[in-house]
């Protein structure tokens, strides 16, 4: 029948086809998760919607669900995803809107959104560590000095990208600059600068 047809062709799609006779209790979160993809797509819906599609996906299982979603994108499917995984929201989203307390407080594209912040993020890696970042940085306009590992200093910086030799003739008056990298802000910084960084109940 076209209705066996049909679920043929989706387990076919999400890599289910040999394993159709198994229990699903014996399935991974990822294939539970490309399962669940399939059954939304039983009915050939136009729009489809997804809460947290990979949470407790492997890598591999995550991988595989973008790849499938991104398939479906392309012959025309939508796709409207709540999820805290910003890598996710950057790899599937046209449009993506940030909600706080209920409330809607950014939207637009992911790559506009990262370029609206007017900052650099630099990350160093000195031997010794620095033990006083906020001297040692005091003539550069630097902001949210943090430490992710004990030889690691992370902060951000406008217009990092011009003063690089600057920065790094000053940390290494007296310490070993061990690598040294500029990158523009990830959706996370993104996140966190509207929301800010308290934690939530």
């Amino acid at each position: 029948s076209s209705v066996n047809e049909r679920m043929e062709e989706l387990l076919q799609f999400t890599s289910l086809w040999k394993r159709r006779k198994d229990p699903v209790r014996t399935y991974s979160g990822g294939m539970k998760r490309r399962l669940a993809l399939a059954r939304a797509l039983l009915h050939d819906p136009d729009v489809i919607f997804f809460d947290e599609p990979t949470l407790g996906v492997d890598v591999q299982g995550r991988f595989a669900l973008w790849e499938h979603i991104q398939q479906q994108r392309e012959i025309g499917k939508t796709f409207v995803i709540s999820t805290n995984n910003m890598v996710e929201a950057d790899t599937l989203c046209d449009r993506l809107v940030i909600i706080d307390n209920g409330k809607a407080i950014a939207l637009d594209t992911p790559e506009n959104l990262k370029a609206g912040m007017q900052y650099d993020v630099v990350s160093l890696h000195t031997s010794p560590p620095v033990e006083n970042p906020d001297f040692v940085l005091a003539e550069f306009p630097v902001q949210n000095i943090t430490r992710p590992q004990p030889d690691e200093l992370r902060f951000e910086m406008q217009g990092a990208n011009t003063k690089t030799a600057a920065l790094i003739k000053t940390i290494s008056e007296a310490h070993q600059l061990d690598s040294f990298l500029v990158a523009r802000p990830s959706l996370d910084d993104v996140f966190l600068y509207h929301t800010g960084k308290a934690l939530r109940e």
